[in-house]
């Protein structure tokens, strides 16, 4: 890319590329087929980085059956609110390396083989060792969910949805409002979430590998707020970022969460 500035600006005297094209890919190709070649690395396509349309999904084996798994995200229709440049390397740096090292530290070990929530509050029970695979794995339960709560042009929120948020909030408006408030306030690092506890929506705030099901609480959607999420595309501008997330939320998936949370019926 600095190549190329350069040349647009007639200035390459200083500045040569290290690869052409056709060799930076076959490189490419070349590091991921050897990756995949190991234990600890998820199954992806090696030309996964390069590909127009989606992002591969990988799936990591940790027992006898793949029990982590990271659905097919369409980049490309995410914008406004996640460019594609910045989306693959928020799912490539930083939800596979969760995914590594959540599998580096359960596999070959009785935990093994547990679904993933059960996996987490088991090692929530646990002692400061088993902090390190906690927050990982919880890291890859988020980001996982995160991918879930988006999709391409997003949709509008039910009549009834919006008379159910508004039942806890005042009004629609006022939730988003709130919400955004929420969100705001997070520097750093943290989610945000729309969550039921205890027959109420609430908002609610993690950080450091904190969900919400570790917390009796039933997720409904959520916002990454780390600064890896939003920082290249927007810089500063925090209220942008939440602002387009709502444009590509997906509020039939959020229904959907709302509907299977288990309740009591008299």
């Amino acid at each position: 890319k600095q190549w190329y500035q350069r040349r647009v600006r007639g200035n390459t005297a200083h500045f040569k590329p290290p690869f052409n094209t056709t060799q930076h890919i076959t490189l490419h190709t070349i590091m991921f087929t050897l990756l995949r070649s190991t234990s600890l690395v998820p199954r992806v396509s090696p030309l996964g980085l390069v590909c127009t349309k989606k992002l591969t999904a990988p799936t990591l084996s940790i027992a006898k059956r793949t029990i982590i798994t990271v659905p097919v995200v369409l980049y490309d229709e995410l914008l406004p609110c996640i460019s594609k440049r910045s989306l693959m390397q928020h799912f490539y740096k930083i939800h596979v390396g969760h995914i590594i090292e959540s599998n580096r530290h359960i596999k070959n070990t009785p935990l093994q083989g547990m679904e993933p929530e059960i996996l987490l509050r088991e090692l929530s029970q646990g002692g400061p060792e088993s902090f390190h695979t906690l927050n990982h794995l919880a890291e890859h339960w988020n980001h996982t969910f995160f991918w879930k709560c988006m999709k391409p042009g997003g949709n509008e929120p039910s009549e009834r949805m919006q008379k159910i948020i508004s039942t806890d909030f005042g009004s629609f408006e006022k939730f988003k409002q709130k919400f955004k408030l929420y969100a705001m306030g997070v520097f750093g690092a943290g989610w945000v979430w729309l969550v039921e506890r205890n027959l109420q929506l609430e908002i609610m705030v993690t950080f450091v590998g904190g969900t919400p099901i570790l917390n009796n609480s039933s997720p409904l959607f959520c916002i990454d707020m780390y600064e890896h999420a939003y920082y290249s595309d927007y810089h500063h501008r925090k209220g942008a970022y939440i602002d387009n997330f709502f444009r590509v939320l997906d509020w039939s998936f959020v229904e959907k969460n709302y509907d299977e949370i288990p309740r009591i019926s008299w």
